[in-house]
Parts: C-alpha cells; sequence; structure tokens
C-alpha cells in the first residue's frame, strides 16, 4: 500500500478528490518508505506522462485521419447534462447533445463512474491541452434511413423518453425521438408506452413531429 500526497493528486479541491472515492487512478511511484512498507505516489506526474503519449498518438492519428480517430475513454463523472471523461490522461467534459441521437433526460441513467466509451476525437489543442470528442459521431447514425422505417401520416407505437415544457419525447426506436405537444386531459411519464401519428419528418434537422 501507499500514500498520494494532496499536492500530488491534481485536485481542483476537496469536492474533486471526494469523486475519485472508489475509482482507478493512475500514479508513478516517487519514492519508498522502507520503515513503513509504504510508497509515495505522484498522480499528476503520471497523468503529464499519459498526455504527452495520447497527444503523440493522436497527432500520428491526424495526420493520416483528419475527420477524427475512435479513441477509448473513461468515464470520471456523470451529471444529468455532461459527462467528464479522461484519455489517456487527457480529462474532458462531453455535453448531453454528444452522447447519443436520441433525447436523454438524464445521463445518470445511460452512464456510470468507470464506464468506457468509444468516442470519436474531433479536434485537439496540445498546447492548451484540450480534446473535444463525440460519442455520437462514433456510431452509426440512424437518421440515414429514418424514411425506411416511418412515414408521415402513420401511426406508430413508442415509449415516452422525456417530458419537457414545451411537448413530450417519444422514443421510435434507438437514437430517433419524435416530439409532441402535451395531452390536455392526461399528464404522461418517462416509460409509458403511447401511440403518435407522424406529422412531419425533417431527415435534415433530424427532427419528427408528432401527435
Amino acid at each position: 500500500k501507499g500514500i498520494i500526497p494532496m499536492e500530488y493528486m491534481g485536485a481542483k479541491d476537496y469536492r474533486q478528490l471526494r469523486n475519485m472515492t472508489g475509482t482507478t487512478i493512475s500514479f508513478k511511484v516517487i519514492g519508498i518508505d522502507k520503515e513503513r512498507d509504504l510508497f509515495i505516489g505522484n498522480r499528476v506526474a503520471a497523468l503529464e506522462h499519459l498526455k504527452g503519449a495520447t497527444f503523440n498518438r493522436l497527432e500520428e492519428a491526424f495526420k493520416k485521419n483528419t475527420d477524427g480517430v475512435i479513441v477509448s475513454a473513461s468515464v470520471r463523472y456523470v451529471s444529468p447534462a455532461y459527462l467528464v471523461l479522461q484519455i489517456g490522461g487527457i480529462e474532458t467534459t462531453m455535453n448531453v447533445s454528444e452522447y447519443d441521437y436520441g433525447w436523454i433526460s438524464d445521463l445518470r441513467q445511460k452512464v456510470e463512474v468507470e464506464d468506457t466509451l468509444h468516442v470519436k476525437v474531433l479536434s485537439f489543442d496540445r498546447e492548451k491541452e484540450t480534446i473535444q470528442v463525440s460519442r455520437k459521431q462514433a456510431i452509426p447514425d440512424p437518421w440515414e434511413s429514418v424514411d425506411k422505417h416511418f412515414s408521415v401520416g402513420n401511426e406508430y407505437i413508442g415509449v415516452v423518453s422525456g417530458v419537457t415544457e414545451y411537448g413530450n419525447f417519444v422514443n421510435l426506436m434507438p437514437g430517433i425521438d419524435c416530439l409532441c405537444p402535451h395531452m390536455k386531459f392526461e399528464a404522461l411519464n418517462a416509460g409509458y408506452e403511447v401511440l403518435v401519428r407522424i406529422r412531419n419528418i425533417s431527415k435534415e434537422d433530424r427532427k419528427i413531429e408528432a401527435r
């Protein structure tokens, strides 16, 4: 066993440090206390080493494919609207809109800390140590074939995936949701199975209006 001093953890505050509890971290052994049988670790040094190696790999990959590359990302924090991901020592935030093509009310229902996601690296800046990623762009786009599955005027069974002030989102198939107005005499909740009739399909805007 060993210890990592606070200044070597790389945490901005105690809240961020608490969020690391129970998670797997990388660290570099910088010393050994033989009398106490302890090692002294440095997470900051390990992350700096990983960052350098990751940026090197990304630079090489982007020379061959400027459209972006697929990498593995470890989930470090989950909120309803965004994820904090770590990719080879580089930490980045991904908005809920980049997780999937369908409507998602709360990412905590989809992802857990320490999950591994395959994401597409859209861009990066080595000098600023930033990276932009998208899980959505790393998976097939269901909207490319939406007209093969749905037609205006037809009725379909779906499941309510979200309730907002301006209407209800109903999931018709993985990655595709339609927006329906609120019912006058009945309030819907997420998970309800409903029958909808499609009024309009916009493949370009990735929107389906129904009732």
